[in-house]
């Protein structure tokens, strides 16, 4: 197969743990391709694959080579012919193909050695001199030493003329600078002078006014004195006045206390009347009042009469609406039953029995207790603020959210109502309008 147009030059940067560095251009044989690490020939420590290929293979590293070292891959064919053709012998195309290949591989190390360098356009010598050039025409063109030191030494004188030149510019320059320096110090100590003596007049005038604002407060003083001085004199007279008013005061006192002790035994005296009056009404009303056991009772069902003062023992009342057009129960243990909710005002704070079917008005957090409640017991929070509160599920307590297998901690929206309602000691549920 021809060889390809190639550049048998390949370099890489090392990261520091990559081993596989490949080389595209065609290797004959092992001994052709040169490895390199920072300009230094590597004899061993790697491996070669993909020898004689025309689009090259690749060297495996045994150790990575180090972090930001140049790896450099090189074909370099020794610059011999190894083949020789026996007039009127054989003349096989495999060897003729093998000559001509490893001419065009020289020619192309040649090429890439002395007019290009790897992944550029100018010309890498490898520490080689560059010999015979030619007298520079055009500005790019390259120099000779002695061009360098004939022609191009005039260039250098004249640049050390206009050097020196400039350095006693710049030296003059300096001197005058330090003149201004010292011009400018000079005019900085007498404006301190002048600032000096101003502060001196100044300090004079604020004593004097100072004096004189000390004279006018001694006169304001002596004045004062005075004022004080007669205040003083009325305010003595007006003592003595205040202490005979003390006195009649005092004797008016005496007077009301003696008519107070009078009307306190009069008020004694009907009280004890009152209470006799009472106790024989009671008894009155015991011995004309009927007993009804309601433990024989099972249901009470339609309108019913009751007339008279009755007693009811072990009452329950089941929700049948009481029939007021008619009948009016003024009893008080039965009104006592339909009594308003009772309103308990607070802060975060956790449930008691004292809340038993109560109406906590809450600005904090409400927690739900084990093992205080009964089964049947109830109570109802009402979130009065403008933002969420937490409902915490004690320890050891069940709080289910209703409708719900949702036990836990609950939150109830601001201006939100929920009611707990306990099915034992250590479960209850709970349910209201904004709650989650």
């Amino acid at each position: 197969m021809p060889v390809l147009q190639q550049i048998p030059i390949n370099e890489y940067t090392a990261s520091g743990s990559g081993t596989v560095f490949p080389y595209t251009f065609k290797v004959p044989d092992e001994e052709s391709l040169k490895v390199f690490i920072d300009e230094v020939l590597q004899p061993s420590g790697y491996v070669i694959s993909d020898i004689d290929n025309n689009l090259g293979g690749n060297v495996t590293f045994t150790v990575p080579p180090p972090e930001d070292s140049i790896v450099r891959l090189e074909r370099s064919i020794a610059l011999v012919r190894e083949t020789d053709y026996i007039e009127g012998g054989p003349l096989p195309a495999a060897v003729l193909d093998g000559d001509f290949d490893r001419l065009v591989m020289m020619v192309q190390e040649l090429d890439a050695t002395t007019l290009r360098a790897q992944g550029g356009s100018g010309t890498d010598a490898f520490g080689r001199r560059i010999t015979n050039v030619g007298t520079p025409i055009d500005p790019t063109d390259a120099v000779t030493k002695g061009w360098a030191e004939t022609t191009g030494g005039s260039f250098v004188a004249d640049a050390l003329v206009h050097r020196n030149a400039a350095e006693d510019a710049r030296d003059l320059a300096e001197d005058q600078a330090e003149s201004a320096i010292d011009s400018a110090s000079a005019a900085t100590a007498a404006m301190v002078g002048a600032s000096g003596f101003r502060e001196l007049t100044e300090d004079f005038a604020d004593a004097a006014a100072v004096s004189a604002a000390a004279a006018l407060a001694s006169e304001v003083a002596a004045t004062a004195s005075e004022a004080a001085a007669a205040v003083s004199e009325t305010n003595a007279a007006a003592s003595e006045a205040a202490v005979a008013a003390s006195a009649a005061e005092a004797a008016l006192s005496e007077t009301n206390a003696v008519a107070s002790e009078v009307a306190a035994a009069t008020s004694a005296a009907e009280a004890l009347d009152h209470m006799d009056d009472a106790a024989a009404s009671a008894a009155a009303a015991a011995a004309a009042a009927g007993s009804i056991d309601t433990s024989q009772l099972v249901q009470l069902t339609g309108t019913q009469t009751v007339t008279g003062a009755k007693t009811f023992n072990d009452l329950t009342v089941v929700t049948e609406a009481v029939d007021t057009s008619t009948t009016k129960v003024a009893s008080t243990a039965f009104a006592d039953r339909f009594r308003s909710l009772k309103l308990i005002s607070t802060g975060a704070t956790t449930a008691t029995t004292a809340g038993r079917g109560a109406l906590y008005d809450a600005t904090g957090g409400i927690t739900v207790p084990n093992a205080v409640f009964a089964a049947g017991d109830t109570f109802t929070i009402y979130n009065d603020t403008a933002s969420n509160l937490t409902i915490t599920q004690g320890a050891s307590l069940t709080l289910r959210l209703v409708g719900t297998a949702t036990t836990g901690n609950r939150t109830l929206a601001q201006r939100g109502l929920a009611t707990v309602v306990f099915l034992s000691s250590s479960e209850a549920v709970i349910s209201g309008g904004g709650l989650s």
